[in-house]
């Protein structure tokens, strides 16, 4: 299986219903029987637990779903 990220690597999760979505890949999960696209261990700063993801799950864009980023100002 190839894996697009490496332990270490910073991603965003593509979901906006999450309140955190900037983490840190912790580990690439073993390619499992008929797995249709690698999976990762990934963890928060912010939260105390890890969380397992799909590849198409994450991207290393920062994504603000729409909401003005920090350093946006409103006119």
């Amino acid at each position: 299986m190839i894996y697009k990220y490496d332990a270490g690597d910073s991603v965003t999760v593509k979901d906006p219903r999450s309140l955190e979505t900037q983490f840190t890949v912790v580990q690439r999960m073993p390619g499992e029987y008929n797995a249709s696209e690698p999976r990762y261990k990934i963890k928060s700063e912010a939260e105390g637990f890890e969380r397992v993801v799909a590849e198409s799950a994450v991207c290393t864009e920062n994504l603000t779903w729409g909401f003005p980023s920090q350093g946006a100002k409103n006119h």
